[in-house]
């Protein structure tokens, strides 16, 4: 059935049900889902149910109304009960963190979880890493965040969480690993123009450890494994003795199997840190090897069928970048249509009928201007598109244009413009 038909269905059903009984209620279901309680009412000629509750009043489309349940019991003979509240907000964070806009993104998407009121935030992340500027504002707003709990799941085709991704894992109050997932190897690199990475300043290097040591500071991880994921000079190494446990420099240490002074070297010196699902349980950093989120809810006395899964932010954030890469290419192909027209049009390519004797314009030079102030249009409206372009690049970091065709076009026409200007007032071709 199409969507359509779906809408005229639900509508139909809704009026009829409204028929058989009086339009107030106590309850409206809306089709996601969603209960809001309240004086009901209907206002059929506006297609609307309207609901008023604390003096404020919400209406909604019919098709967005499942079912009104009256205070007399249910509307229908076969009703469907009443949603539960929801315990746990789980957000998807699977890919690449490769596009700034995942930021405004995750925004979103976290509004939408803390909106629920939930007991947990539980981020399944399973990303490769990417731009470290995402990886720092997903962290910041997970360490800002008041009230639940924010767990991080590593499980998924990615493998786990590197590089930005374990900043953004280790901005979580608990970590959870999948088996065959892994955290770390958190390198800063560049990207270069033509795609290949290349070290950063030593001065970038450490603060990006900086950061890893604050956020595990913050959540109470072992602040050495994380800078170690960036790389430290003399490596790491795990000794546990008497009961406790400390990270110290892998330099000079040999591994010893020793009950009573157990050395477990973690990556030697000028190595960066990665800990397999098993490895970072045994250190301390992942609470526990599980299969999936139903077993970390269950751990924290939440049933899955209490958890509302919200949309993937990164996922969102790809859409959305695609679509304004295709509309910024559109705008450049009309670009490059509009100026070649412009150069078509150039009045010297006109043909004009000249006095043999003065050699001007036989009209005086009329078609001349004419052609000149069409030009000088067109070449306008092409310098305001690249104005216009220029301003949607820095808004959008993400989009990708040839910045060097776009300056190399913006001088020719300001040129060209130039050009018209002085001699848009010919009365005779120029020689």
């Amino acid at each position: 059935m199409g969507s359509a038909a779906r809408t005229v269905c639900a509508a139909i059903a809704l009026l009829l049900l409204l028929a058989a009984g009086p339009a107030r209620a106590d309850h409206v279901i809306l089709q996601n889902g969603n209960l809001v309680e309240g004086e009901v009412s209907v206002d059929e000629a506006a297609g609307v149910v309207i609901v008023r509750r604390g003096g404020a009043t919400l209406s909604f489309p019919m098709a967005e109304v499942r079912k009104i349940v009256e205070a007399d019991g249910p509307a229908s003979d076969d009703p469907a009960p009443a949603p539960g509240p929801v315990e746990a907000a789980v957000i998807p964070l699977h890919g690449s963190l490769t596009h700034f806009r995942a930021r405004q993104e995750f925004d979103r998407v976290l509004e939408e979880a803390l909106a629920l009121r939930p007991k947990v935030i539980l981020l399944e992340i399973g990303s490769p890493g990417g731009l470290t500027a995402v990886g720092q504002h997903l962290a910041k707003r997970l360490l800002a965040v008041e009230g639940p709990r924010t767990v991080a799941l590593l499980r998924g085709p990615e493998g786990g969480a590197h590089s930005a991704a374990a900043l953004v894992a280790l901005a979580c109050e608990a970590i959870f690993m999948a088996p065959g997932q892994s955290i770390g190897a958190a390198v800063p690199f560049r990207q270069m123009p033509s795609g290949t990475p290349a070290a950063v300043t030593a001065k970038f290097a450490s603060r990006w450890r900086a950061d890893f040591r604050a956020v595990a500071e913050q959540r109470g991880h072992a602040p050495e494994l994380a800078e170690a994921m960036v790389g430290v000079e003399g490596g790491l190494a795990e000794v546990a003795a008497a009961g406790k446990r400390a990270f110290v420099p892998a330099v000079g240490m040999e591994p010893s199997e020793d009950p009573e002074y157990r050395v477990t070297i973690l990556c030697a010196p000028g190595e960066v840190l990665t800990l397999t699902s098993e490895e970072a349980e045994r250190c301390g950093l992942a609470r526990a090897v599980v299969p999936d989120a139903a077993r970390v809810l269950r751990g924290y006395r939440i049933e899955p069928a209490a958890a509302q899964v919200l949309s993937d932010p990164l996922v969102s954030a790809r859409k959305v970048v695609g679509r304004e890469q295709d509309r910024l290419e559109r705008d450049l192909a009309e670009l490059t249509e509009l100026t070649e027209r412009l150069l078509q049009r150039n009045p010297s390519n006109g043909r004009y009928e000249v006095d043999p004797k003065t050699g001007e314009f036989q009209d005086g030079g009329a078609e001349w201007r004419r052609r000149t102030r069409e030009c000088l249009r067109n070449v306008r409206k092409s310098l305001k598109t690249i104005e216009e372009i220029r301003a949607r690049l820095t808004r959008e970091p993400d989009l990708r244009a040839d910045l060097q065709w776009i300056a190399r076009l913006e001088r020719d026409l300001v040129q060209f413009d130039a050009e018209l200007q002085r001699f848009r007032q010919l009365t005779a071709p120029p020689r």
